[in-house]
């Protein structure tokens, strides 16, 4: 079985995700593209040569899946994904597709069955990469990395928080909630620090620092094992979504020794609750917070504690290697569905070779699109320039020649910013 898999950027998750499922299911034969190659591909060629050697196609990005879906939908048979749902839209895309994994009950159950059947629903959680977060083998290690990145050693209670501040749509990443408590709990204690990790935060940083909050901001983190070592330094680790997929920081730093207050939220009450191995916010309410972390401070006996219950329920239930195995009997139902609306795929006499103009534009295009990504969060990856030149060569193709003036463009930004 060949399945053609869509993410987004190789630094996300959803490639993450992605690579472990080609890893742990040898029984599919995969090819992973990123989401700007597989559109210029699609694009340059005839859809159904370009398909042809394929037996279906996984889109593990959503943003992929909303773009082309109605596009190679009857063509090959499509599985796409929705981790969340935004002000109550159904994607459209769900009704262009066979199959729709989900990585929440949440939002598993919240479709109408008239727009998308139970029986095209699968309930799949995203794993932790557990190779990478995991806690540290002792107190005396986790001291050791709070050096290194200049905490105070254990004086200070480290809390831990990540968001992406302009996804705050509507205050589904509850926010306000997190800057409010932040607030209160630096005015009741003083050993308290906090360790924010996410893009768009440099003037709320500033505004809390001002109020005396204690904080120490990472605005993007290219290196997923420096992020890893960074959560293990960490003490509680606060979620105050409303609305989110996992959310998977949480699960990160639950897998890497971290104790976990939280929103109910996404996959939190599908794995979390039974047992407990968190503390769930019922309100919310600034005092809750506060009050469940001081709580959590004053009882757990030591400072610098390491969290053994989660992690075991990581490693129990949650792992990145366990979550991605099991796709073959899901690829072949959707085979099935696919067969009875629109019949058998024609076998092709002779497998299609994308020409090498478009391949290399293409990956061309992917460099750009992740050193434009990595650009806006505040990192500049090396040799950014060469990918800017490379595509200027192709100056004929109107669309490349705008990507390499847009990545100059970021850079400039980026400098002016600095």
């Amino acid at each position: 079985m060949k399945c053609l898999g869509v993410y987004d950027h190789p630094y996300w998750i959803l490639f993450q995700l992605a690579d472990a499922c080609r890893h742990h299911n040898p029984e599919v034969n995969f090819t992973l593209m990123g989401r700007v190659e597989f559109e210029w591909v699609l694009t340059h060629t005839d859809i159904d040569s370009f398909l042809q050697d394929y037996d279906l196609i996984h889109f593990f990005c959503p943003w992929a899946a909303s773009r082309n879906c109605k596009t190679v939908y009857g063509h090959i048979p499509v599985v796409s994904a929705v981790y969340h749902i935004v002000e109550g839209r159904e994607p459209l895309f769900v009704k262009s597709s066979d199959q729709v994994h989900f990585m929440s009950k949440q939002w598993h159950d919240f479709f109408d069955p008239e727009v998308l059947p139970p029986f095209k629903r699968k309930l799949r959680p995203i794993g932790v990469d557990v190779e990478i977060f995991h806690p540290p083998a002792s107190t005396d290690e986790k001291l050791q990395l709070r050096a290194k990145y200049g905490f105070s050693l254990e004086k200070d209670l480290l809390i831990g928080y990540c968001a992406n501040r302009g996804s705050d749509v509507n205050g589904r990443k509850g926010i306000a909630l997190f800057t409010d408590s932040a607030c209160v709990l630096s005015k009741q204690r003083k050993d308290v620090r906090f360790v924010l990790i996410g893009k768009g935060w440099d003037a709320s940083v500033q505004d809390l620092r001002k109020k005396g909050v204690r904080i120490d901001y990472f605005p993007y983190e290219p290196d997923v094992h420096k992020y890893a070592e960074i959560l293990r330094t960490l003490d509680i680790f606060w979620v105050t979504s409303k609305i989110e997929g996992g959310p998977m920081p949480a699960f990160e730093a639950l897998a890497s020794g971290v104790f976990l207050i939280t929103t109910r939220v996404g996959m939190i009450p599908d794995h979390l609750l039974n047992p407990p191995v968190c503390r769930l916010l019922e309100t919310d309410s600034a005092e809750e917070l506060v009050g469940q972390t001081i709580d959590y401070f004053e009882t757990s006996g030591s400072k610098c504690p390491i969290y053994w219950e989660g992690v075991k329920r990581v490693l129990d239930r949650l792992t990145l290697k366990t979550c991605a195995e099991g796709l073959s009997p899901l690829y072949a139902e959707v085979l099935h569905t696919y067969t009875e609306k629109f019949g058998c795929r024609a076998k092709p006499a002779n497998t299609y070779v994308i020409p090498q103009k478009i391949t290399k534009s293409a990956a061309l295009l992917m460099e750009c699109d992740y050193a434009r990504e990595s650009m806006k969060m505040g990192y500049i990856p090396q040799d950014w320039w060469k990918v800017s030149l490379k595509l200027l060569r192709f100056s004929q193709n109107k669309y490349l020649l705008k990507n390499a003036l847009g990545l100059l463009k970021h850079r400039i930004i980026l400098s002016l910013r600095k």
